[in-house]
Parts: C-alpha cells; sequence; structure tokens
C-alpha cells in the first residue's frame, strides 16, 4: 500500500464508514473545534493533507490545522490560530495498516495515535489521541477528492 499524496481528502473511520472532521454548527470563538465522527447523512467534511520534507504531514480540517492536544486527556482539536497549539503537536504520520486503512499517529509526544474506542457505535463524537493498539477504532480511509 502506498503512502498519502499531498491533496484533498475526505477521512472515514474504518469501524462505522462514518466521516470524520470538524462538525458543521460550532460556536463563533477562537477557541480550538473538535474533531469529531460525523453522523451518518450529513455531508463530510474535506481535508487538507499536506506532505513534509521530513515524510511527516500537516492535516487541516476547515482550513485550521489538526492537533492533538490535553484537554482532559489527549484529543484532537482543529486550531484556528496556530500559535495555540504547539509545532508538534500538528505534525502526523500517516501508516498504512496493511488492510486499505491507515493509523494517524502522533509524530512526538509518545507517538499516539487517532482512537474512537471512547465512542458508541453509531453516536457522534471527539476523536481522542490514544496509546497505539490494533483495534479497528485506530484505522481511517483516507479517499482522495482533489483527482479523478
Amino acid at each position: 500500500m502506498s503512502q498519502i499524496d499531498s491533496g484533498v481528502y475526505m477521512i472515514m473511520d474504518k469501524k462505522t464508514n462514518n466521516p470524520v472532521g470538524r462538525f458543521p454548527v460550532e460556536d463563533l470563538s477562537l477557541l480550538p473545534k473538535r474533531v469529531v465522527v460525523i453522523p451518518q447523512g450529513m455531508q463530510a467534511p474535506h481535508w487538507v493533507v499536506q506532505k513534509n520534507g521530513d515524510g511527516t504531514y500537516n492535516l487541516k480540517a476547515g482550513g485550521a490545522s489538526v492537533a492533538g492536544m490535553d484537554r482532559d486527556g489527549m484529543k484532537l482539536f482543529a486550531v484556528l490560530i496556530d500559535e495555540m497549539a504547539p509545532p508538534d503537536s500538528k505534525k502526523w504520520n500517516i501508516n498504512p495498516t496493511g488492510d486499505g486503512a491507515y493509523c494517524v499517529q502522533l509524530a512526538s509526544q509518545g507517538n499516539p495515535v487517532w482512537d474512537t474506542s471512547n465512542l458508541e457505535p453509531g453516536m457522534q463524537g471527539q476523536l481522542k489521541v490514544a496509546p497505539q493498539g490494533s483495534s479497528d477504532c485506530q484505522k481511517f480511509m483516507f479517499v482522495r477528492l482533489d483527482r479523478e
């Protein structure tokens, strides 16, 4: 399986096949916005994936950099003001899992990964950033949108 190229993607939770991203309705503050599993039937958000020279990635949801931040445990946020999160919290590794999916891993801070194990099936909720295991709760599908 190949690595992810820079581009525009839809990211889906492998376990539920629901899209992940910023919720369509948010408060108007400049505080970081939650990255959540989007309920079925709602439009899937688009992500901008940018591969860096060192092999890491920067991910943007709704135009905002995505960071792992410690707020009542490590969780995934879209940061509207880049200075609100340290640079190392916004660099990710995207690793193939061998089954068409990918594990999204923070490139620092002990290398935790995106995780949906805290969510009930079919429920919308925020992604956490947790130690890596082998569960489908830590696997995501990347669907390229900006090419045919």
